[in-house]
């Protein structure tokens, strides 16, 4: 075989193999304007991959937006800083949250028996819970948005208030707004899995595949209602550049939507 003939025959094969990671050219901007915003560095070969997943989760935003402007969603989605991540590898890195503790724990046991309440101050509360509008960020009583793959800077010599004990709150979206509006910030567990959850941007977040198995901590600082649509005000871990500034709203009477009001605990000092 002669070497051009051979050489042309190479070619065609590198081309070949490279036709799989054909990128759209349109988005060469984006995708750089993103690595330097989130100060993405890759490997030649990871370069190939990451870009491929994040082309993935533009579509996935695109279509999903183009949806919600049809009346299909509730929320919109948009480009973040895990845009180069699968679903799959989202869960692995950042929901740890272990369903199986609760589970097995008898914390809700304990909390019954601390905390009986009679029919007639549910009816109470519940008067006092209608068009309410709750948010303990305005009391000053909720810190900065951080990220969790930051250090625990926790000093005990700084410690000046102890914690004597922990109650846990019925699971049920009653007793949880209650809770949050009578005591102030609550320590809750939700589904976080979804995509939709990964890439979420505004609105209420309502996703009718969003399972009740719960694998993220979040803190409730609160609830209202939004153009009619009742929503839990959740702070997340994952910074600022995550969600409305690092907050979300999560659908709220909508048969506890991502088990919201599966696992929830507050502390008594």
């Amino acid at each position: 075989m002669k070497f051009s003939l051979f050489l042309g025959c190479v070619v065609v094969s590198i081309l070949a193999v490279t036709s799989g990671h054909t990128f759209d050219s349109t988005l060469d901007e984006d995708w750089k304007n993103w690595k330097l915003k989130y100060e993405k560095q890759y490997t030649e070969d990871e370069e190939i991959d990451r870009r491929m997943v994040w082309e993935d989760n533009m579509r996935y935003i695109e279509q999903h937006n183009l949806e919600h402007s049809m009346g299909k969603h509730t929320f919109t989605v948009g480009m973040n800083q895990f845009g180069d991540l699968t679903n799959k590898e989202f869960n692995e890195l950042m929901n740890g949250f272990l369903q199986v503790e609760v589970d097995n724990s008898t914390e809700e046991e304990v909390d019954e028996e601390d905390d009986t309440e009679d029919d007639e101050e549910f009816e109470e509360s519940d008067e006092e819970l209608q068009g309410a509008i709750v948010d303990w960020r305005r009391q000053d009583l909720v810190t900065p948005v951080k990220s969790q793959r930051g250090r625990c800077r926790f000093r005990r010599n700084k410690v000046d208030t102890r914690i004597k004990r922990y109650r846990r709150v019925r699971r049920n979206e009653r007793a949880l707004a209650r809770a949050a509006q009578r005591v102030g910030p609550i320590a809750i567990a939700i589904n976080a899995g979804r995509k939709s959850f990964q890439l979420y941007n505004r609105g209420g977040y309502y996703d009718q595949r969003c399972g009740q198995r719960l694998n993220h901590a979040v803190l409730l600082v609160g609830f209202g209602t939004e153009r009619g649509k009742n929503y839990w005000l959740v702070k997340n871990s994952w910074g600022r550049t995550w969600g409305k500034q690092g907050y979300i709203n999560m659908a709220k009477d909508r048969r506890n939507n991502c088990g919201i009001a599966n696992y929830a605990v507050y502390p008594i000092v």
